[in-house]
Parts: C-alpha cells; sequence; structure tokens
C-alpha cells in the first residue's frame, strides 16, 4: 500500500482501483503509483509534484474497516503507556468491534505475546478478523465468540481491557484471570458507569490507580486549537494487588 503526500506534508487520499488517480494537484498514471519507491516524487499532469511512501502501520490503520464505534488511537496510546504493553505481554479485551484496538494491540505484543479478543456478535468478528488479516498480524490474535460475562478461560493474563457498557458484570471473571499486578482497563462513557464500576470493585484485589478522560486538540498551521469530542470517555484503570 501506498501513501501520497502534497509538498507541504498533506495528505492525498486516493483509489487505485482505476487506471489513473484525480486529485486536486492534478491526473497520476496509477502504475506510476504501485512501482514508486520510498519517498519517489510523481508529477502530475497539471506539473505538481506528490510524495510516494509505503504506508506505515498508522497509514494503514486510517484504511481499516468500519462497523461499530472504535477505540481511538489517543486512548489506546493512553492505555498502552500506562500498563506497558509490549512484547511478550497476553492481552484480553471485550468486546471486539471493528478490530481496531484488536490491531494496536497485536502490533505491540508480537512476536511472543498473543492477544484475546472476546466478542459476542459474529458480524464484528468477521469485520475485526478481516481487519487483522489485512495487516497480517492474525497468528497474534484470538477470536472468541462469546460474553466474558460467562466466563474467561485464560489465565496468567497481564492486561485485560473491557470496553462495553457494564464491566461490572466480568469484575469476578477479570479478577480470577490476571495475574498479580495485571491491569484491568474499563472504557466508559459516563460518571454513572464509572461509579457503578468502582462500588463493584470494593471489597476485591483490583484497586483503583488511574482514572482519567483524555481530549485530543489539533492545531492548524495558524495555531488555532480545536477539540476533537468524537468519543471522550473515561479511562479507569484498576491493578490487581493481592490474591
Amino acid at each position: 500500500m501506498k501513501v501520497l503526500f502534497d509538498e507541504d506534508g498533506k495528505r492525498i487520499k486516493i483509489d487505485t482501483s482505476k487506471d489513473e488517480v484525480n486529485t486536486y494537484l492534478g491526473v497520476i498514471n496509477t502504475k506510476d503509483i504501485k512501482k514508486a519507491k520510498q519517498g519517489d516524487i510523481i508529477t502530475t499532469s497539471a506539473g505538481r509534484k506528490i510524495i510516494v511512501l509505503e504506508a506505515s502501520f498508522i497509514d494503514k490503520f486510517e484504511n481499516i474497516k468500519r462497523g461499530p464505534q472504535i477505540i481511538t488511537l489517543k486512548d489506546a496510546g493512553i492505555i498502552s503507556a500506562f500498563t506497558g504493553i509490549s512484547s511478550g505481554y497476553k492481552v484480553l479485551e471485550a468486546g471486539s468491534g471493528s478490530g481496531a484496538l484488536t490491531l494496536y494491540l497485536a502490533n505491540l505484543v508480537k512476536p511472543n505475546g498473543k492477544v484475546y479478543s472476546y466478542e459476542k456478535r459474529k458480524n464484528f468478528i468477521k469485520i475485526a478478523e478481516e481487519n487483522v488479516k489485512m495487516f497480517g498480524l492474525s497468528k497474534y490474535v484470538k477470536f472468541k465468540n462469546k460474553s466474558t460475562h460467562e466466563g474467561i478461560a485464560e489465565k496468567n493474563i497481564d492486561v485485560i481491557i473491557f470496553d462495553m457498557p457494564d464491566p461490572w458484570v466480568s469484575l469476578k471473571h477479570a479478577e480470577k484471570a490476571l495475574k498479580i499486578g495485571g491491569f484491568l482497563v474499563c472504557y466508559l462513557p459516563n460518571l454513572s458507569q464509572v461509579k457503578e464500576l468502582l462500588k463493584n470493585a470494593k471489597g476485591t484485589s483490583l484497586k483503583l490507580v488511574k482514572l482519567s478522560k483524555v481530549i485530543l486538540k489539533d492545531a492548524n498551521q495558524k495555531m488555532k486549537f480545536r477539540p476533537k469530542i468524537k468519543r471522550n470517555s473515561y479511562l479507569i484503570f484498576l491493578r490487581r494487588l493481592s490474591l
């Protein structure tokens, strides 16, 4: 996969299914794009220059097939930063959704780790599996058509991530599945859910270590900052501290 940029660094969205690609800088031959190497420059029909790069993980991530709402990269980044997810980790998520977080996690834990993804809706699993396959990460992910409310078979998990409206129902299963020192991260849209989670966590070995709401503000070249408020939910970090 190739990605194109203009001379100002703005990414150009393209459709390479046709012989020619029409852009705001002019027309390009699709064959020229496909045979271009990293950093090559293509001249359009209007004489404008376009820079070609091989797509990185993040470039490909923007083109994944979407179904249900996804955990954004800013939140995925915070989750990995505060739990230390890296190669060799065993990570479990529920639910899979479109597989966006699944991809992000698999890319972190490879080549020695594993992601276990629980999802009760078969149509969501299909979308997630297609996205994981497109990235060549299938061997690092195991999908399960099951709800964690019914139980978690895996043990000694480093990190569990719940993206569902009622994670407290699965708390006892998460507690048993986590290794001592492991993290449970819950992604919740409103404070009433956060309060319910923390109420149910009392008396367990899962202790609150961090509660955050992450807001990303992007700026244009004129330094005007605008927050991206697409899905700014709460991130609750619990940690298993005892048996």
